[in-house]
This record gives structure tokens, C-alpha cells and sequence, in this order.
């Protein structure tokens, strides 16, 4: 009888589903398009404790849209990809990225707050805030010349706190963009220190702007460093799912 208790007693600690928990990071999402037909590819990230689950399922819609819906675009090509873990709290958490392709268009727009849809037929619809969103679209634009490229950290956020661009010759700068911001910068033994305005999410990667003498040169979209603590420091929005 003991036995037959204590064999019970496994049987439904072994089945007790896990509490599901999810998070979905908020983060600056800064592209530079020069083509329509470009597959630009926008993403979104999020953590769980449930191994198991996966956001994206097959016959799922996706849109983003911006906080006054004044914005709305279908988006295709949709998949996740697991990224690093993290711990949280003694439990571990499984990062996933969700990968789509931005609208093909000739529009440059920003989005302050992007959300993003998920919409199934059976298990109903999820919306998430991922963050902010800027696409640039800009045509035949010219690279920046640099001898060096790197970014710096910041040391309490996980987030870039400057850009520096080794330079031979500065020319005239007269305005520094970061995404849709304009950039405070200073310049120290040939090193333009592009430092990010405050506005921004948490960012690791993106594209520059520079207006030099009249004209528009750019730097591509570029990762500076990735991210390993993310959970540690709160940039998340804990959803029910």
C-alpha cells in the first residue's frame, strides 16, 4: 500500500506541467534599405522556460504595426531560431529569435513602438511589444570611408554606448544619424566617437549616416557585439501564453 502511494505520488510530480513563463526583449531595430526588392529581415526576441515551446507554428500571420495602427504591414517569411540561454532566478531560459521580412517598399518610416501580431486559426492571436522600429530607404548611397570600426558597451546596460570610426580624413561633418536620431559625436586621434542618444532601446546593431560637406555617405547594418545577459538587466515584457 505504502508503495502503491508513493509510486502515485511520482507519477503526478513527474506529469505537473511546467509554469510557462515568456518574456519578449525591447530592443531598437535600425535597418538601411536601398532597394526595393530588398529581403531586409526584421526579428524579434524572446525567452521562455518552457524548452517545448515554440512561437511560430505553420499557417500563423504576422503583422507589425505602430502604436496609433496609423501603420500596418503583413509580413512573410516567417521562422525562429534558438539562440543562447540565460538564467534567471536559478531557472533556465530559452532565447529564441523570430526572423521576417520587412514590406518591400520605397517608404522610409518609423515605428516608436513596434508590435508585433501573431494570429492562428485554433490557439488565437498573440501581440507583443518588440520595441522600436526605423527603416531607411535610400538609393545609390555612397560608403563611408573608414580605416576601423568598433563599439563600445555600456557598462550597467547591455546596449551600445558609442561607435567608433578610425578615419583618415573627417571632411566636413556636419550631422551624424543614428536610425532615425541625430548622434552627438566627438573626434579624438583620427576616431569619430559616435555616442547613441538616449531615445534608443537596447541596440547592438545598426546602420550610420553621415552629411558631410552637402552630401550622404553611409555605414551598412553592422553588429557590434552580442548579447549574453540580456535577462539580468529587465529589458523585457513578461506576457501570459
Amino acid at each position: 500500500m505504502i508503495a502503491a502511494y508513493f509510486g502515485v505520488k511520482f507519477f503526478l510530480n513527474k506529469e505537473q506541467p511546467i509554469e510557462r513563463e515568456f518574456y519578449v526583449v525591447e530592443e531598437s531595430h535600425y535597418y538601411l534599405k536601398d532597394s526595393i526588392s530588398d529581403d531586409t529581415q526584421g526579428s524579434m526576441l524572446y525567452f521562455t522556460n518552457d524548452e517545448d515551446f515554440h512561437l511560430v507554428v505553420p499557417g500563423m500571420m504576422v503583422f507589425i504595426y505602430n502604436e496609433e495602427k496609423t501603420m500596418r504591414f503583413m509580413v512573410d517569411d516567417v521562422y525562429e531560431k534558438d539562440v543562447h540561454g540565460e538564467y534567471k532566478d536559478g531557472q533556465l531560459f530559452y532565447g529564441r529569435r523570430v526572423y521576417f521580412t520587412l514590406p518591400h517598399t520605397n517608404l522610409t518610416y518609423t515605428m516608436d513602438k513596434m508590435y508585433i501580431e501573431f494570429s492562428t486559426l485554433f490557439d488565437g492571436t498573440y501581440i507583443f511589444n518588440a520595441g522600436s522600429l526605423h527603416v531607411e530607404f535610400k538609393e545609390e548611397l555612397p560608403f563611408y570611408k573608414y580605416r576601423s570600426l568598433e563599439g563600445t558597451k555600456k557598462e550597467l546596460e547591455p546596449t551600445l554606448d558609442e561607435i567608433l570610426v578610425g578615419i583618415w580624413d573627417k571632411g566636413e561633418i556636419d550631422h551624424i544619424y543614428v536610425g532615425p536620431y541625430e548622434a552627438p559625436y566627438y573626434i579624438k586621434d583620427n576616431i569619430i566617437h559616435i555616442v547613441m542618444p538616449e531615445e534608443i532601446h537596447m541596440l547592438s546593431q545598426t546602420f550610420v549616416l553621415f552629411e558631410v560637406e552637402g552630401k550622404t555617405f553611409h555605414i551598412s547594418n553592422f553588429k557590434y557585439f552580442w548579447n549574453y545577459e540580456i535577462l539580468t538587466f529587465g529589458i523585457y515584457t513578461k506576457y501570459e501564453i
